[in-house]
């Protein structure tokens, strides 16, 4: 047999089995054109959109878009695509043109939604066959390109914590759309619920059926859990879980440590270099004296690769990371010379009260 790697391959690889690769159907709930009817019939709540041919999606902007504008993502047609690299947000009239330009390049058809202010952040749960698995909100990390309808997405964090009403019915979310996966495809495993938390509540905006890095962050801090080898074991039907021991595990561990996952991935190529950097509030800078992490850079696929080491006893508990990540680029394009533009963090508007 040969292992599956976390986005899967298929069953099997040079005539041989891959233990614990995802089911096709599994694989097919990521298509983005399809999932807001998944979550509808599995009771999560969700803002309106509409799936349409390219070139029908301005007629669909102008029934969709809040005072922010709309936001469009593509179909699968050239594969698999995540990180906001088929995203763009339509601000207003003046971007219809290139933005119809673009997908039509790359995408049939579009998903037209109005854009949503506030926190990026995601949802993850766990299905074994005795039950679900509900662990803490992550914060991605996503930022707003000044004069550009593209996103970037810097990384994520387990410091943010929402009310406790709010993390409560995240998790609710999540203990619904697994008990749906279970019902309706037999799923086994990790997935996340990615999405926005706005002033009328979180409305997501994507669904995971794998492993995902948030997740990932938050198994890593209990470290005799191997959580790739036991899902896949779990998956097969070679282990079963108890999924109340699961969520107790990890959620205790994710919220005694917290984790700051900031990393850029830039096209020019810099040679490997670190800083010592302090954190105060939302601002990172260099320093001389005694420093809270440092801040890295060394080689990578995209060109070259920027990563924030903090020391865990100062990373900030509490309010949204995403001034601290843009902070970060900054402080990165400064120091080594990277084009990543300017960017302005999303703005936590806070949950509307009822």
């Amino acid at each position: 047999r040969v292992l599956s790697p976390p986005f899967g391959m298929g069953s099997a690889l040079a005539g041989r089995p891959a233990y614990g690769a995802r089911w096709p159907v599994w694989r097919s709930l990521e298509n983005k054109m399809e999932i807001d009817d998944h979550f509808r019939r599995a009771g999560v709540s969700t803002a309106p959109s509409e799936v349409v041919p390219v070139a029908e999606a301005p007629a669909a902007t102008r029934r969709l878009a809040s005072e922010l504008g709309s936001v469009w993502v593509a179909d699968n047609r050239e594969g698999w695509h995540g990180g906001g690299e088929y995203v763009q947000w339509v601000r207003g009239s003046g971007d219809v043109a290139s933005a119809l330009e673009w997908f039509t390049g790359h995408a049939d058809r579009v998903r037209v939604m109005p854009f949503l202010d506030g926190i990026p952040c995601s949802i993850h749960g766990y299905v074994t066959r005795r039950g679900i698995s509900a662990f803490r909100p992550v914060e991605m990390l996503i930022a707003r390109q000044v004069g550009s309808p593209r996103f970037r997405y810097l990384g994520m964090a387990t410091t943010w914590d929402p009310p406790q009403d709010v993390r409560d019915r995240l998790r609710d979310a999540a203990r619904q759309m697994g008990a749906y996966l279970a019902r309706t495809v037999s799923y086994r495993g990790p997935f996340s619920i990615d999405g926005v938390l706005t002033v009328d509540g979180f409305l997501p905006t994507e669904l995971n059926p794998r492993m995902s890095a948030g997740f990932g962050i938050q198994a890593a801090r209990v470290g005799e859990l191997k959580i790739g080898l036991l899902t896949r074991a779990v998956v097969e039907g070679d282990i079963d879980v108890d999924p109340e021991d699961l969520e107790r595990l990890i959620l205790d561990a994710a919220d005694r440590q917290r984790s700051l996952r900031i990393g850029i991935p830039v096209a020019e190529t810099r040679p490997a270099d670190s800083i010592p950097i302090v954190i105060s509030g939302d601002v990172i800078a260099r320093t001389t004296g005694e420093p809270h992490g440092t801040l890295d850079i060394g080689p990578a696929s995209s060109g070259s690769y920027v990563l924030i080491r903090p020391e865990d006893e100062h990373i900030p508990i509490g309010r949204s990371a995403a001034g601290l990540a843009v902070s970060t680029a900054r402080l990165a394009a400064e120091t080594w010379d990277l084009a990543i533009g300017d960017l302005q963090p999303a703005v936590d508007v806070g949950e509307r009260s009822t």
